[in-house]
């Protein structure tokens, strides 16, 4: 009888579950109609529980939280899209965030729109 001595190395330890992977291609959908809400659409993400939609006026760094779908679309219904010549119009950007329940990932790329902004009364 032949007896062969096996070595066997202890297992690597399991990866943590990993947050989802960034959302991309974010694009304003109705860009050229105005006075429409402006509407968001981009590539959805694997294992996803939600999104984060986020509007910031261009010149500001500060970004508002306007939105958290579980679709990859969305319709920003506080803002509405305005020719760049309009007086009251204010360039805005919109960024998307996806979430798990092991994170989020990093911000999409940013789409830019003029658009007329309206305050929620509380």
């Amino acid at each position: 009888m032949y007896y062969t001595n096996v070595f066997c190395a202890p297992l690597p330890s399991p990866l943590p579950p990993a947050p989802p992977s960034t959302p991309n291609n974010l694009t304003i959908t109705n860009s050229g109609t105005l006075y429409a809400n402006v509407e968001l659409d981009w590539n959805s993400v694997s294992g996803v529980t939600y999104y984060k939609v986020y509007r910031k006026v261009s010149h500001s760094q500060e970004w508002l939280w306007i939105g958290s779908p579980v679709s990859s679309d969305f319709i920003d219904m506080d803002t509405q899209i305005r020719n760049e010549t309009d007086p009251e119009a204010s360039e805005f950007e919109y960024a998307v965030t996806a979430y798990n329940s092991n994170g989020k990932s990093g911000m999409s790329n940013v789409e830019s729109i003029y658009g007329m902004g309206f305050e929620k009364n509380n």
